[in-house]
């Protein structure tokens, strides 16, 4: 390995991109199969060494992460030897602003969290590049103990009082790196087979989802809250929350199946009610500067091309100077509430994922959703109209149990869309959609004339159809 790589003090300093950068060069690799597989096999010492052979890659998420940063998910097979199985390996590559990189490849290989560094991770300065393999994140530093069957068996038996348990097998649901992921775990025990997932997290405050879902597990056996899978108990140590595995079919697999009813979407309303009239245990506040914030983050930091980012960058600027009750009645919110988050079981629908979870006003998870229905439309999973006809279902079974503030309604939805442009605008497939979705937001925020919420809801439908 060269020494620039393992002396990362002895660097000169270079500029500082900004986030759009760094999107900018992640979409380039995000759209390019071939020049992933070239960077890994003209990069990493097992290849060039002849080590492993390179059988195929596909390119998985593309996420934005902080400081600036940008990552970008493979899935590749490898060959040991010409006679070995293929054999699956998940690469990160992680795209920074400055040459930070370096000092993080030094940093998780002082730490042991480099896995086998020296054939499988390597620093490459001229695209300000980082490539290891899963599962070693610097910041998620106890995920590679949470994917290891040996370490995780006695204690999930401990945890789950039940001396016969043994993991059968580990797979990985969902990774966001430096924040969190999501690991499914098939155990036996003595009453039988179960799956349980489990969610390894950054800080500890993180745990407080566990608490929060534990608490609603309750409040739905009393009959007064919704439904969530059942919490088995949290690793503090490992900063893991495990919870019990829930059969069932999302919303967003429902309406692109072509299955979802007004029935499912209905209890999908009454359990977002039901989750607002539930008091919980939680210490996080989101008001609406804070959703703002994040909007106007999220804009910044984009791959937008530039007349795209000022447009969503004016239409920001129109938000904030909005009037808006600044203090609604809080609630408990989901604050990531849309079709993925939900299940249709034969029991009911079935809430997860909390992560997010805060006191704010109830207006946020429903115009989350809403938005979502729309975004769905524009990837053409579901018919303009149906998805219209859907939206006002939700929000008309809402309206039934609680109600909404046409404003802050409206200009939720408004900084949803702003969000959602500026994070499909990172994955190759779906950025074309980003002016549309910054349209939305301005035609929600000029929607001052509607009388009520169902109404309003109506109108962006109906206007996007029109175009």
């Amino acid at each position: 390995m060269a020494p620039s790589v393992l002396r990362p003090a002895t660097q000169a300093a270079v500029a500082r991109e900004d986030a759009a950068a760094v999107a900018t060069r992640l979409a380039a690799f995000a759209s390019d199969p071939g020049q992933c597989a070239r960077a890994l096999t003209t990069s990493l010492a097992a290849f060039t060494r002849g080590t492993a052979t390179l059988v195929d890659l596909r390119i998985g998420d593309a996420i934005a992460g902080r400081r600036g940063k940008a990552f970008l998910l493979l899935d590749a097979r490898l060959r040991d030897t010409p006679a070995a199985d293929a054999r699956a390996q998940r690469f990160v590559f992680e795209f920074f602003a400055d040459d930070d990189g370096r000092k993080v490849l030094w940093r998780m290989r002082r730490r042991g969290l480099a896995g086998t560094h020296q054939l499988y991770a390597r620093y490459v300065p001229e695209h300000r590049m980082l490539i290891h393999e899963f599962p070693f994140d610097y910041r998620l530093d106890t995920l590679v103990e949470a994917c290891s069957a040996r370490r995780m068996q006695p204690r999930l038996s401990a945890l789950s009082g039940n001396r016969a348990l043994k993991i059968e097998a580990i797979d990985i649901v969902r990774y966001v790196p430096e924040k969190r992921c999501l690991i499914r775990y098939d155990v036996s025990t003595d009453g039988g087979r179960e799956t349980w997932l489990g969610k390894v997290y950054v800080h500890d405050d993180d745990l407080a989802s566990g608490h929060v879902q534990a608490a609603l597990w309750a409040a739905a056996l009393e009959g007064v809250g919704p439904r969530v899978p059942g919490v088995v108990g949290i690793l503090p140590d490992v900063r893991l929350v495990v919870q019990r595995h829930v059969d069932g079919t999302s919303v967003y697999d429902s309406l692109r199946a072509g299955s979802l009813t007004p029935t499912h979407l209905a209890a999908t309303a009454r359990a977002a009610a039901r989750l607002h009239a539930t008091t919980l245990p939680i210490a996080r506040r989101h008001d609406w500067h804070d959703e703002l914030a994040v909007a106007r983050g999220a804009v910044e930091r984009s791959s937008l091309d530039a007349a795209v980012r000022a447009h969503a960058a004016g239409v920001a600027a129109q938000l904030s100077r909005a009037a808006v009750d600044r203090q609604p009645a809080h609630v408990a919110v989901h604050r990531d509430f849309y079709d993925k988050q939900v299940l249709v079981t034969p029991g009911g629908v079935t809430l997860i994922d909390f992560d997010t979870a805060s006191t704010s006003y109830r207006e946020l998870d429903v115009a989350n959703f809403v938005a979502h229905l729309m975004l769905r439309a524009r990837q053409g999973y579901v018919d303009a109209d149906r998805a219209g006809a859907q939206a006002r279902t939700f929000v008309a079974g809402y309206l039934e149990h609680a109600p909404l503030d046409l404003t802050r309604y409206r200009l939720t939805l408004a900084t949803t869309w702003l969000r959602l442009a500026a994070v499909y605008a990172m994955r190759p497939l779906w950025r074309q959609l980003a002016p549309a979705l910054v349209d939305l937001a301005e035609q929600a925020v000029a929607s001052t004339a509607c009388p009520d919420p169902l109404a309003l809801t109506q109108t962006v439908f109906e206007a996007r159809n029109q175009q």
